[in-house]
């Protein structure tokens, strides 16, 4: 077994009591908890705002006249020197340390450069994503939660609604991954629905703020499946229509049944073989 080159080369630190160790030269518990707190406040803000690591597609600096993250940044200390506060400040603060993560990822970029134009996360999927990509596929599962029942939906309907969705959803990523031979990472709403439904119903989130939010999600996602037909679900039509505009591939499930997805494994070309091998936005993924 070779020993790692930095086992052999960090220099040696000897405390007070004589224990050694390799001398660091970063000190993460000299961050003080306060302001790492504050920080990890704004992130969360965001993350609920827009969606989870939706700051990676902001640049550094302006671009096409959408502000980039130094941009913010100095608002918000402009702000903060007019008029000192907290929220700006910390704001400030957390502008700066995503500036820092991107420049860190690509110090060549120099800030002037559209993360779309440089394979950030949410472009456009024939630009990033092609067969021989090892990185794993973001695929969004949108299906009706409340199906034909609508407002009047029952508890007792929605457990069997969702049950049903997390059962159909498993078995389609597992077809995905046979057919594009790559690892499929697949977002569920339907694992968090108890989840939304309790905020809804304590009036934390309006229905519209969910979708939002799953609209979010979908924007930084390489495919859609949508296994609900449509005019059954505004959802699921809304979050379709969506991934069209943003020229994410969208593929229809709801024509497939529950027999055929078990099934599946056994037959050389099933239905989503076909249809992706059928589709230009998603040939790419397939293997040969």
């Amino acid at each position: 077994m070779t020993t790692p080159k930095s086992m052999t080369t960090e220099p040696v630190e000897t405390n007070a009591r004589g224990g050694q160790g390799s001398e660091m030269a970063e000190w993460p518990t000299a961050v003080p908890p306060g302001v790492a707190l504050a920080l990890a406040r704004v992130f969360t803000y965001g993350a609920k705002k827009y969606a989870l690591n939706n700051w990676h597609k902001v640049a550094l600096t302006c671009v096409d006249g959408t502000g980039g993250h130094l941009d913010h940044a100095l608002v918000h200390l402009y702000k903060f020197l007019d008029n000192p506060n907290e929220e700006d400040l910390t704001h400030a603060l957390c502008r700066l340390s995503m500036a820092c993560y991107l420049y860190f990822e690509n110090p060549d970029d120099k800030g002037h450069k559209s993360p779309s134009a440089s394979g950030a996360s949410g472009t456009p999927v024939e630009a990033t994503t092609s067969k021989h990509d090892p990185r794993p596929i973001s695929v969004y599962y949108s299906a009706s939660m409340r199906g034909e029942h609508g407002d009047k939906v029952t508890d007792e309907q929605l457990n069997a609604n969702n049950n049903r969705g997390l059962k159909r959803s498993l078995a389609i990523q597992q077809e995905l991954e046979r057919v594009f031979k790559r690892p499929v990472r697949m977002y569920v709403p339907h694992k968090f629905e108890p989840a939304m439904r309790n905020a809804y119903r304590a009036g934390l989130m309006t229905a519209g703020e969910i979708l939002d939010l799953d609209c979010e999600i979908i924007s930084i996602c390489d495919l859609i499946v949508a296994d609900t037909p449509p005019g059954v679900s505004e959802g699921v039509d809304i979050e379709v229509a969506f991934a069209t505009k943003r020229q994410i591939p969208v593929i229809h499930a709801y024509e497939v049944s529950d027999l055929s997805l078990r099934n599946a494994k056994n037959c050389k070309y099933g239905y989503f073989e076909s249809i992706l091998r059928s589709d230009k936005s998603t040939r790419q993924f397939v293997s040969d």
